[in-house]
């Protein structure tokens, strides 16, 4: 995920903030409550479209809230930022929900596809204040974040219309117990309500069966295959056949539409599905839908933009380096992949951050992005879904250390 910082500094605004990571009583920054205005290199960074390329999902305002009051005017042009590139994923969270009508566009309507909105509780008295607000908003793409969640919590009256809840624990010396009683809860909550379920962080300190666990925070993922609670989240799939109908986009091209379907279900099967992550493609392809491990929020594996006339499905390949092996013995169907002329080097020669370089059967390849390209032909599909595993296995995810390759 990238990451947008048009404004920094923060204050407290609710009991979850009390050991926040950023500003909180044991933490570096504590006590710079002062917002203050990035320079306009990092302000107006998501036009730069080398840094900031087509369907990237961008992390706002890690270091603050993108409705703090102080940023008021700067939101204003913050907006027309975000308006100015619609291929783009813009992703925030706020505990300040509450500010949200008197922080929007004029031209905001019923939302806008890029833009994703998180609303964060930690206790039953912000979710009850928070969440009927946030539920009452213009909003497309809706998600819960119980991080830190510092109580018991019940979610059922605020599930409709949410994509997704995420639960997790506090870290730091002062951290708050988190009791996995809390989690499981909230899980049975979202089972019932058909919607998903993420856990990621124990927190510092996590009770569960009654035991009180010290977590290092070098040791987070660790840790949850150590307790056993590396699989409990939940994942309700998204219906692609429902998108296309909400969005009134009938595919003409009939065998480019069952190629979508058919490599929709696939990467499914394989644990990867779009959630709410749903946005605006280009002139060319006015939808572009991510696909992301369940439960994450990770960056992009695949991407497929769509229009009534047409489909491109792509996969998002990181490092090829360690896969050349495997490329170079690979079917034909698999090699077009890497050799057709989608994504070769052009007028961004030797400035694009993710170029690449290879070699394939004797063939020198330049290419200015790590895209690739699917031939939308049902018959590679099989070769396809085993590319994909063999760059997005959990072995091959470890390797894929940098996005830049050479050969």
């Amino acid at each position: 995920m990238a990451g947008w910082t048009p404004w920094d500094g923060c204050y407290a605004a609710g009991d979850g903030c009390k050991y926040c990571f950023f500003y909180g009583l044991h933490s570096k920054r504590h006590g710079q409550n002062a917002i203050v205005r990035a320079d306009d290199e990092a302000f107006y960074a998501p036009l730069d479209k080398q840094k900031y390329q087509s369907g990237d999902i961008v992390g706002v305002c890690f270091s603050s809230d993108f409705l703090i009051s102080e940023a008021d005017e700067w939101r204003k042009e913050a907006w027309n930022i975000i308006k100015q590139r619609p291929d783009l994923i813009f992703r925030f969270l706020t505990k300040r929900i509450d500010r949200f009508p008197v922080s929007l566009p004029d031209d905001w309507g019923d939302g806008y596809e890029n833009v994703e909105i998180g609303c964060g509780v930690e206790n039953q008295e912000t979710a009850d204040y928070r969440l009927p607000l946030y539920l009452s908003y213009p909003i497309k793409n809706k998600w819960i974040v119980c991080v830190p969640l510092i109580d018991q919590v019940d979610l059922t009256p605020y599930l409709h219309g949410v994509d997704m809840v995420s639960v997790g624990g506090e870290w730091g010396c002062e951290a708050r117990e988190f009791n996995f009683d809390w989690a499981i809860d909230i899980r049975e909550q979202c089972i019932n309500a058909g919607v998903t379920f993420g856990f990621g962080r124990t927190g510092q300190r996590f009770r569960k069966d009654g035991v009180l666990h010290k977590v290092s925070p070098f040791r987070k993922k660790q840790a949850l295959t150590d307790l056993g609670i590396d699989n409990i989240s939940v994942y309700v799939k998204s219906d692609m056949e429902k998108v296309l109908s909400e969005r009134k986009i009938d595919i003409t091209a009939q065998s480019e539409k069952a190629f979508l379907l058919a490599f929709d279900k696939a990467i499914n099967d394989l644990g990867y599905d779009f959630g709410c992550v749903i946005g605006s493609g280009s002139i060319h392809f006015p939808l572009m839908i991510n696909y992301v491990k369940n439960g994450t929020h990770n960056s992009p594996a695949a991407r497929v933009y769509i229009s009534e006339g047409r489909v491109a499905v792509k996969l998002l390949l990181k490092k090829i380096t360690p896969h050349f092996g495997y490329i170079k013995s690979a079917s034909d169907s698999i090699k077009g992949v890497f050799t057709s002329h989608h994504g070769d080097c052009a007028a961004c020669l030797n400035k694009c951050r993710t170029q690449s370089k290879y070699t394939i059967d004797g063939h020198f390849i330049q290419k200015c992005n790590l895209s690739r390209k699917l031939d939308p032909s049902l018959n590679k599909l099989p070769d396809y879904m085993d590319l994909f595993m063999e760059f997005f296995s959990e072995t091959a995810d470890m390797e894929q250390v940098s996005p830049t390759t050479s050969q």
